[in-house]
């Protein structure tokens, strides 16, 4: 990192007194174990310990004469031999242009480090660094008190995305120096970044204060989303609804956000990038002001998104992997046979509620069904249900016969129904998983919600 002597840059300043206290300082000092509060504190640290294990292994000799003759010749050559390049600069403009020519020529630095020493450059020509440093150090300090540190790329590049269009990874670099021209737009930029991350926080939790001011029907979109069907693309769409809509808005916008992404997955055979592509165009059109109403937003994306016939027919074959989408989709049509909100759906507590493969992965012999066919089957949605922890661990690959009984009794109604079956194979499959695609219209529609 490019730095101004002794006192080093505004953005050293929060790391300083820690790698003084915990580095620097003697091993008897008090504050010597002063625990990491920042991620930056914690990389200190574990660079600190790679050197400390590099020393213990320098001396690792029983003899204390020559473990001392050992440090002395690494003393030595560190004097004699190593070498410290130092290079100053008339101005810290200058410095910041160095750090860029040395990326440029092949030393590996993180965009998020680029990015950041491209705004400093920049607000340094007006005399405005420590102005854009705050707003930044604002930013990062705010998503790694939450945990949530390595995300600071995806945000600044979800940020970019909801103002400006899409832009892949390795180009978010060179279209933010495009855009970013002058001191003035890095001052707007850093402070873009600030504001807006509460906004991002808040759609990776549905826990969060901000949705305090929000109805439960928004906070389980937001869970649905981002802890059942762990989407992440479609986050720049979320973040602009919610910076630029009314609470009332937000809340429909993202019912049909949670229906979008059920299609998607459904239908499968499009690409995240393309995915990713149309969903960020909405977003670029609600911050520039051209989709103003949920009603405007629906019109949009049904351009793009599958339609109600296309989505039954592909609900009507569809397989499922993965486990914790499986169960999404079963607790949110079991809500809607039953006629009940199927947003506000019971929490997945997978301690309680299992995913039950009628037909079992690994058929035993009462199972007659030819072992090919039967990997085909047995991830069908028609095969799929919900069924408490302790039954379907006692039921294992047990036959029909003896699952219907267990069926009988579940609460599911869904799951229930199944025991209504003599037998089960591949046409009670089909059958069933045709009944639930017409229920799955119902319950992902593309109408804007009253």
């Amino acid at each position: 990192m490019p730095c101004s002597g002794a006192r080093g840059l505004p953005w050293g300043v929060a790391d300083n007194e820690y790698f003084r206290n915990t580095i620097l300082r003697p091993p008897n000092y008090a504050k010597r174990n002063t625990s990491p509060n920042r991620l930056s504190h914690v990389r200190i640290q574990r660079a600190a310990d790679i050197a400390k294990k590099q020393v213990s292994k320098i001396i690792g000799t029983p003899r204390p004469t020559d473990q001392l003759e050992r440090i002395i010749q690494w003393v030595k050559y560190i004097r004699t031999q190593a070498r410290v390049i130092m290079v100053i600069v008339a101005d810290r403009g200058k410095a910041f242009t160095i750090f860029e020519t040395l990326n440029d020529r092949g030393l590996k630095l993180s965009q998020v480090d680029l990015l950041k020493n491209y705004l400093y450059g920049r607000a340094q020509q007006s005399n405005r660094l420590s102005e854009a440093a705050e707003r930044w150090d604002s930013m990062v300090g705010a998503i790694e008190a939450t945990g949530y540190g390595d995300l600071i790329l995806d945000y600044i590049r979800h940020l970019w995305i909801s103002y400006y269009g899409h832009v892949r990874v390795g180009d978010l670099y060179d279209r933010i120096r495009d855009k970013v021209k002058t001191p003035n737009n890095a001052i707007e930029f850093a402070g873009l970044l600030q504001d807006d991350t509460p906004h991002y926080l808040a759609i990776l939790n549905p826990a969060h204060p901000h949705w305090n001011k929000y109805t439960d029907r928004t906070r389980k979109c937001v869970e649905i989303i981002t802890v059942h069907l762990r989407i992440d693309r479609i986050r720049p769409l979320m973040l602009a609804i919610v910076r630029q809509m009314s609470p009332k808005d937000v809340e429909r916008c993202f019912e049909l956000c949670v229906s979008w992404t059920v299609r998607f997955l459904i239908v499968g055979g499009i690409g995240s990038g393309t995915i990713e592509k149309w969903y960020a165009e909405q977003a670029q059109r609600i911050s520039d002001g051209k989709l103003s109403t949920p009603a405007d937003l629906a019109k949009a994306m049904r351009k793009v998104a599958p339609p109600d016939e296309e989505f039954q027919s592909e609900f009507a074959t569809a397989t499922v992997s993965r486990n914790y989408i499986a169960r999404y989709y079963l607790r949110a049509l079991e809500l809607q046979y039953r006629k009940q909100d199927s947003i506000l759906i019971p929490d997945d507590d997978s301690e309680k509620v299992n995913l039950e493969h009628v037909m079992p992965q690994n058929p035993g012999e009462d199972w007659t069904i030819d072992k090919v066919k039967a990997r085909l089957l047995v991830k069908r949605i028609g095969n799929l249900a919900l069924l408490d922890k302790t039954t379907n661990s006692n039921l294992k690959s047990e036959s029909f016969q003896a699952k219907r009984e267990a069926y009988k009794d579940c609460p599911l109604e869904l799951t229930s129904l199944i025991a209504k079956s003599t037998e089960w194979g591949e046409a009670e499959i089909i059958d069933r998983q045709e009944k639930l695609s017409e229920l799955a219209v119902k319950t992902w529609p593309m109408t804007v919600p009253a």
